[in-house]
This record gives structure tokens, sequence and C-alpha cells, in this order.
């Protein structure tokens, strides 16, 4: 049997967890539904992530935050060490009409993102 989790859902992280900005543990539900409101009140930079299939940015959880509209080549970029690293532009627009531009390593990594236009 799950554990009950602070939300009143059952654990459904398999016990790693999430908590809430109160310390509360919630379900990935309760998790992915506070972040998509977070991030539809903001205006600011956002940090999320590319999912694995390249269509949309998500939670950490894995709730959709926006669908991406377009995807730049992957580009391999050089470091002042001699090492390297990949990183690919994006943009997307979020349920609330507004279109995000973002760079990050690729799919299931983290995006930067930074608002472009406001939504209708």
């Amino acid at each position: 049997m799950s554990k009950q989790l602070d939300c009143g859902h059952a654990d459904d992280w398999n016990g790693a967890g999430c908590h809430d900005a109160n310390g509360k543990s919630i379900c990935k539900v309760c998790a992915n539904a506070a972040a998509l409101a977070d991030f539809n009140a903001s205006s600011e930079k956002q940090f999320a992530y590319v999912s694995g299939d390249l269509q949309s940015v998500t939670s950490w959880g894995g709730g959709v935050l926006a669908r991406i509209t377009s995807r730049g080549p992957v580009r391999k970029l050089h470091t002042p060490s001699g090492g390297f690293y990949e990183s690919q532009a994006i943009r997307a627009v979020d349920a609330l009409g507004r279109e995000w531009a973002g760079r990050g390593p690729g799919a299931g990594m983290y995006v930067r993102l930074t608002l472009v236009k406001a939504g209708m």
C-alpha cells in the first residue's frame, strides 16, 4: 500500500518524494499543477526541461508547461579548457499563448527560457 502524502494523495514517486515550498510532501499531479501555476504566473526567466520526444517543455515531474514550436540544430560548442558541450535553441508557446525562447543541451535535459512575447 502506498503512503499517503501531505497533499492527500498516494505516493506516486516510488518513495523518492517531492515537497512544495512549505516542505509538505506532494504527489506528481500536485507538483505538476504547482509548477504549471508558477510558470503561467511568471514573466521572468524560467528553468524547465525538454521532453525526451522534443515535443514539449516540462516540469521536473514531467507535466507539460509549453509546446515546442521550433528547434534549431544541435551545435557542438567548445569550452576554453578544450572540452565541448552541445546546445540547441528552442521556441515554445504556453497555454496562455505566450512565446518563450531558450537554449539547452537537448532532449531530456534542462532549458533556460526567456519570455519573448506575451499572449493575446
